[in-house]
């Protein structure tokens, strides 16, 4: 327990070195901790310094009514002079950034000095309701810039509730559901996500929520999903332009499809639900994985599609995409860390079953330079994935001669990805992937999202030719 600095004039919250110390965070010495973000602050004489930024599990802070808990709190990492004794620093200051859903009231009085807290804006209603109800909300219907719509237990409330977004729809910058009991938001209105600062956020600290509401994300928005046995699923469109999705928290969120300027995955699991069409693929710029060598997030691609349309290095992309890749095949159980696939976990735990299914992935340029990726147009340095089967290097449903050509033309060698022939992404094109090719032969992929429109790979040369083939080639 620490002494903060309660300051109007503050955007954003603070802690020094020491109380970062005190909970696990190092940002120097033997063990520092990566920043999660990081921010410009200008000086006296207008130096600026780069500050390092942390998310915080949770901040309580005691009060006469009993104590307020923050979780997934954004804090600076800063030393500020002590102004109560002219030396050392202050613990922590407390910005406003952490009362945006609350009136105050501050007592200036060297008398009575006091800051009143108002109960924090959230749901009242106990069966559900609509949106533009200023009735069903406690004491402010949220709907601008920076709002909070907070979805908590209300006082009376037992069961799931429904909540309609109605007429063209509200802004807020977060959306937060803190209940055992699900609540489904609906449309046919669109949830504007937007803040003045930062990132958006949409937290669950329990349970299990819905939103089939459409929604518009006009900042990088975090999703917060802190609890393993939690779920956020979002079946409705979501148009975040250029704008990032950043997941956070050991529980999974749930979406159609992602189409977003980045995806980071940072813990738990991103889940893309199945939608059995070919005009279903996800489609964004970039992909990150955290964890560092020991991967704590999982992209699971279910039996779905993805471009990745790549401003970096090519070579630095596959690269990733091959590790996180290797990482959620764990073997051939499809059940790892990194993208993995469900669908093809089962097809996995099926013994019966000999045409394994996998994750696909290759460079566009590299299978045709298609214009078009499962209805997303694509150039060609994107970066294709597919759920197909095993063997098929150049994405199209089905392992025929094409494939067995391009792990033919790369057999024996490293360094290699999967549209090469490397069908276990272990860089190297060898008799395991030949085997690969060898038992999938002839076959297609499942059909939920089969091209269809491409054309048929030769089929008729029997499995037992390939093996002479290609070491007379290699002779």
């Amino acid at each position: 327990q620490q002494d903060f600095v309660f300051d109007t004039g503050a955007q954003v919250s603070i802690i020094s070195e020491d109380t970062a110390a005190q909970i696990g965070i190092f940002d120097g010495g033997e063990n520092p901790t990566p920043p999660d973000f990081t921010v410009e602050v200008s000086g006296v004489g207008g130096t600026t310094t780069e500050v390092p930024g942390f998310y915080i599990n949770s901040l309580n802070v005691v009060t006469n009514g009993g104590p307020i808990t923050w979780t997934h709190v954004p804090v600076l990492l800063l030393n500020v002079l002590d102004p109560r004794t002219g030396s050392g620093f202050v613990p922590g200051i407390l910005g406003m950034n952490l009362f945006g859903d609350r009136d105050l009231i501050v007592n200036a009085d060297t008398n009575n000095p006091f800051v009143g807290l108002s109960p924090q804006w959230a749901w009242a209603a106990t069966n559900g309701g609509s949106w533009s109800n200023a009735a069903n909300w406690k004491l402010v219907l949220p709907n601008g810039i920076d709002t909070q719509a907070n979805f908590l237990t209300p006082t009376g409330a037992t069961g799931p509730q429904t909540v309609t977004v109605d007429g063209g729809g509200f802004t807020v910058g977060t959306l937060a559901f803190d209940n055992v009991n699900r609540y489904t938001i609906n449309g046919p209105g669109t949830i504007t996500m937007q803040v003045s600062v930062d990132q958006a956020q949409i937290n669950v600290s329990t349970g299990n929520h819905t939103i089939n509401a459409p929604m518009t994300l006009l900042n990088d928005t975090d999703v917060t999903v802190s609890l393993a046995s939690s779920t956020l699923t979002i079946s409705s469109d979501v148009n975040a332009g250029t704008n990032a999705v950043i997941k956070d928290g050991l529980g999974t969120l749930e979406m159609k499809n992602v189409r977003a300027g980045g995806l980071s995955v940072n813990g738990g699991t991103v889940f893309i639900t199945a939608n059995g069409t070919s005009t279903g693929a996800s489609r964004i710029t970039t992909l990150s994985i955290g964890g560092g060598s020991i991967l704590t997030g999982k992209l699971d691609l279910n039996n779905n599609a993805m471009a990745i349309d790549n401003t970096g290095t090519l070579n630095t992309a596959a690269t990733d995409v091959r590790t996180w890749l290797a990482s959620g095949f764990a073997s051939g159980s499809w059940n790892g860390n990194g993208i993995m696939s469900s669908a093809a976990a089962t097809v996995a735990a099926n013994s019966g079953n000999i045409h394994k299914t996998a994750i696909g992935f290759a460079l566009a340029s590299s299978i045709g330079s298609p214009a078009t990726w499962f209805g997303q147009g694509v150039n060609p340095t994107s970066i294709l994935m597919r759920y197909t089967i095993d063997g098929d290097a150049d994405l199209n449903g089905q392992v025929g001669m094409t494939d067995f050509n391009a792990l033919a033309a790369n057999f024996g060698t490293g360094g290699k990805f999967w549209w090469q022939g490397d069908m276990n992404y272990d860089g190297v094109v060898n008799v395991l992937d030949l085997n690969a090719i060898a038992t999938n032969w002839g076959q297609a992929a499942p059909a939920p999202i089969a091209l269809g429109a491409l054309v048929p790979e030769p089929g008729s040369m029997l499995c037992v030719g390939l093996i002479p083939l290609l070491f007379r080639r290699r002779r």
